[in-house]
């Protein structure tokens, strides 16, 4: 075990290759941070692993919480596995983590912020905690993300979640889902098809516009789909609208040159 105190640098402590700093001396709690005050990208490399507690002077502290941005552009690393039972994982946390292949976050996770998996371009998969019921606009804005599960805690697919994620080819979505925000599936060209979730009320603006959808089977909750929310998508031959629907915006459809059947 390595143990530094660096009382006049950026950081309280350092062990075991994890900077951090004390959030209360008193209830012995620390939050995971950078190595120093530049946010540098290359003091977190390989393969991490994030404790639940660190001994420290005799005394053990508990790892509760990530500096915002923590990892943020940190280019080499590879992968990350979080024991500590965190809450929230704050926005752009991994932001720009390019080689990122592997991440594990415990079922304490409740809160993912914004962006945190842009351009994660080797995260092809993750499993995503059950308690996470919020997550930030542009989750995972062009990553590689192939394959996932929304857990059933969430009630709101948000703004631009899969953004861009052009290699997106399945996804579960929970009944417990009510609207999928604007841009939430914009150029998922590889998702052919899904299976909305049969308490769904509103499709946002751009929601699967240049998607790869071949048919869209809305469900008969829905009551409003906003502007070109399947616009632009030559591939998608087959809908089926819900009597319930009470709006429907301009140019839902528009530019779906391949559109040889719609339903009602």
């Amino acid at each position: 075990m390595i143990i530094q105190s660096m009382a006049t640098s950026g950081y309280d402590l350092f062990v075991d290759g994890i900077y951090y700093n004390i959030l209360s001396e008193t209830e012995k709690t620390l939050t995971v941070t950078n190595g120093d005050m530049e946010w540098g990208p290359t003091d977190y490399m390989g393969d991490v692993v994030i404790p639940a507690t660190v001994d420290y002077e005799g005394e053990t502290w508990q790892v509760v919480a990530l500096d915002g941005a923590v990892f943020w552009d940190h280019q080499m690393l590879n992968s990350i596995v979080i024991n500590a039972e965190i809450k929230t994982i704050p926005d752009r946390t991994f932001y720009m983590c390019t080689d990122l292949h592997t991440i594990s976050l415990p079922n304490s996770v409740d809160s993912i912020g914004d962006r945190n998996f842009y351009q994660t371009k080797n995260l092809s998969n993750m499993i995503l905690p059950e308690r996470l019921a919020h997550v930030g606009a542009y989750l995972f804005e062009e990553s590689a993300i192939k394959q996932i599960k929304i857990p059933e805690a969430m009630t709101i697919i948000p703004e631009g979640m899969f953004f861009y994620c052009e290699e997106l080819e399945s996804i579960e979505i929970p009944n417990s889902v009510r609207s999928i925000g604007a841009e939430a599936f914009h150029d998922c060209k590889s998702l052919r098809s899904i299976n909305f979730p049969n308490q769904l009320e509103s499709i946002g603006v751009n929601a699967f516009n240049e998607s790869g959808l071949e048919v869209a089977d809305i469900p008969n909750s829905v009551v409003f789909i906003d502007e070109m929310a399947f616009g632009t998508n030559p591939n998608l031959v087959s809908v089926h609208l819900p009597e319930a629907l009470t709006q429907m915006s301009f140019g839902v459809f528009s530019g779906c040159t391949g559109l040889t059947s719609m339903t009602i």
